[in-house]
């Protein structure tokens, strides 16, 4: 079953692994680390934010162990953007996407009125992450550079009432 809790210590190898991981890193926006110690003090930055009442940082776990996480991007006017990553170990068995209906769940609970995630265009996987968790697609996209190429970003969203009203531009004013 999954399980969204906040980041434990047992779980800074599962961590490092994910951060520093090639395939992570081609959709994840992440720094270059040279080995996987270097990503320590990156983990510890999302242990300490696991713990904090007003960010949205998550350990997803499965039978208890560490498969991946989720994490705010932005917050802002009622909405809140997140970004996640599952181990590529852990691809194509569903657990993403249970983890972020549960993230959408409590997060729409927790008094959010729009809850919005993003893939660079061409991550195919992502997109349909964010498709099977019921977010809908909306009329934004941005470019972002990243290791030396520019990406469009997709967005996708759901919202607390109306789920079926057009869904509006998201957290656009902060990028």
């Amino acid at each position: 079953m999954i399980e969204l809790r906040s980041i434990r210590d047992g779980d800074q190898e599962a961590f490092l692994e994910m951060l520093t991981d090639s395939a992570v890193n081609k959709t994840y926006m992440l720094p270059d680390f040279a080995a996987k110690n270097d990503a320590i003090p990156l983990f510890q930055r999302l242990q300490a934010l696991s713990l904090e009442e007003k960010r949205f940082v998550r350990c997803i776990s499965w039978d208890g162990k560490a498969v991946g996480f989720l994490n705010d991007v932005v917050i802002e006017d009622g909405k809140i953007e997140l970004g996640y990553v599952i181990h590529p170990k852990h691809h194509n068995k569903g657990y993403m996407t249970a983890a972020l209906k549960l993230a959408i769940a409590q997060l729409l609970e927790a008094g959010y009125q729009q809850v919005i995630c993003g893939a660079f265009e061409g991550n195919d996987a992502s997109l349909r992450v964010m498709e099977k968790s019921g977010m809908q697609p909306v009329p934004y996209s941005d470019t972002v550079q990243y290791r030396g190429k520019t990406h469009r970003c997709i967005y996708y969203a759901t919202q607390k009432e109306n789920r079926d009203a057009e869904i509006p531009l998201p957290c656009a004013g902060s990028r």
